[in-house]
């Protein structure tokens, strides 16, 4: 124990001097830091007090100066006055003798003036030319704006006109739809009785519908010859009210007729649905009643 309590004692020594001699470290490295920081201000402080004093020193100069230019001036303005005040005098009592540089600024000034009167009369040519162009730009800002009212005025009217058209069109190409769709639901009404009308022959007899069937193949094969198969609008189509149409309906209703005469004349040749239904008729009126 008393050994670890010295090598504690030991550590905590050694520990406590090694962080007194960080911080004697550190407090050194402060004082230096703090000992330059203040020399700078010194200096900073020194600069700015010298930099207030020559601001100072050009102020006071510089009040100086224009004090004395003031003085300067309002001098010169009373020389002038005096002068002219003397010249105009002088004038008056016809004492007064021009000087060879009198003459020649009066010279120049008289040159100057009537230069200036010249350009002065050049200015007034060339503003009578700029304000004509200006009236004609402005005539001509004008043309081109009604130019451009009439423009949108009449892109107004070919937009209402394009509108009508295309409702018109819209109108047309729906009447045309319901047209086509109509047309299309009659064709299937017309083909679903074709098919039952060929069922019905078929069922009544056979050779009829095997010339019917013959007829048909025959009216296809003609329209295919007489229609081009590279042009899909170039078709030959026969109306049931012209002389081809007439001429088959009368071919189908002499096949009916005749087959409705031979089934007349010869009973058995009827269908045998017909035969069929005629014997259960026959054998149930034949048959017993139930007891």
């Amino acid at each position: 124990f008393e050994s670890f309590k010295t090598h504690s004692n030991d550590a905590a020594r050694s520990l406590a001097e090694t962080h007194a001699a960080e911080m004697a470290e550190w407090r050194a490295k402060s004082d230096a830091e703090i000992d330059v920081l203040q020399k700078d201000l010194r200096h900073a402080e020194s600069d700015a007090e010298k930099s207030r004093d020559a601001f100072n020193k050009l102020v006071s100069s510089s009040s100086e100066r224009d004090e004395l230019l003031a003085e300067t001036l309002l001098r010169l303005e009373a020389l002038e006055l005096e002068l002219d005040r003397a010249t105009r005098a002088l004038r008056r009592r016809g004492a007064l003798v021009p000087t060879p540089e009198a003459e020649a600024e009066e010279k120049e000034n008289a040159e100057a003036e009537n230069a200036v009167s010249e350009k002065n009369a050049e200015n007034s040519s060339d503003a009578s030319r700029v304000a004509a162009l200006e009236a004609r730009v402005r005539r001509l800002t004008k043309q081109m704006h009604l130019s451009a009212g009439m423009h949108e005025r009449a892109v107004a009217a070919l937009r209402a006109e394009h509108f009508e058209v295309s409702k018109s069109n819209e109108a047309e190409s729906k009447r045309l739809v319901a047209e086509l769709e109509a047309r299309t639901v009659a064709e299937r009404f017309a083909t679903r009785r074709a098919k039952a009308f060929e069922k019905a022959l078929r069922d009544r007899d056979a050779t009829a519908a095997v010339a019917l069937a013959a007829a048909t193949d025959a009216e296809e094969t003609l329209l295919a010859s007489l229609s081009d198969p590279n042009d899909p609008v170039s078709r030959v189509v026969f109306q049931p009210e012209n002389e081809n149409g007439a001429f088959v309906e009368k071919g189908n209703a002499k096949s009916v007729g005749a087959v409705a005469a031979r089934s007349r004349r010869d009973p058995s040749a009827s269908s045998p649905r017909r035969a069929a239904r005629r014997n259960d008729r026959s054998a149930s009126s034949r048959s017993p009643p139930p007891s």
